[in-house]
């Protein structure tokens, strides 16, 4: 009898029947359905945070720069050879230019309004075509807006 029960087992033991390997595609196929658009999701997200952090930074340094300078005076961003570019003007005096890391993607960047700006009156802003948000505005009030742009009067932000 005992004899009898090895004997079976070991004659089944051949490997996995079709329809077991086609559950396993099955369900991996579901957990892959699932983990990619998540994978995207965050990775949309890793962008707006690039961008928002650039944002951040060049704002620092155009509220710095007002800071230090007097009434009259301007600042202008671009995107030279990868890096942001930071030309300041203080009235009367001689133009600063110092450069900041760029992230990868980040297609453009604004300061408004060019001229007539003040410590209270400015506003910042970059495109990031890879995020989730496609730009992100900041004002003289350190407001990160979502979704919009500077406008060209008063430094507010426009959809």
């Amino acid at each position: 009898m005992n004899n009898w029960i090895w004997r079976t087992k070991e004659e089944k033991d051949q490997g996995f029947s079709l329809v077991e390997l086609l559950i396993v595609v099955i369900i991996m196929g579901i957990l892959a359905a699932i983990a990619i658009p998540l994978f995207m999701q965050q990775r949309a997200k890793a962008e707006d945070s690039a961008a928002k952090s650039d944002l951040r930074n060049l704002a620092n340094e155009v509220s710095t720069f007002w800071a230090d300078s007097p009434t009259g005076s301007s600042i202008a961003i671009t995107i030279d050879a990868g890096k942001y570019k930071v030309v300041a003007s203080p009235a009367g005096g001689t133009a600063e230019t110092s450069t900041m890391a760029k992230s990868k993607n980040i297609t453009a960047v604004n300061v408004t309004p060019g001229t007539g700006q003040t410590r209270e009156n400015w506003c910042v802003d970059i495109t990031n075509p890879e995020g989730k948000k496609t730009s992100f505005a900041l004002r003289a009030d350190d407001v990160i807006q979502e979704g919009v742009t500077c406008s060209g009067s008063g430094g507010g932000a426009t959809t």
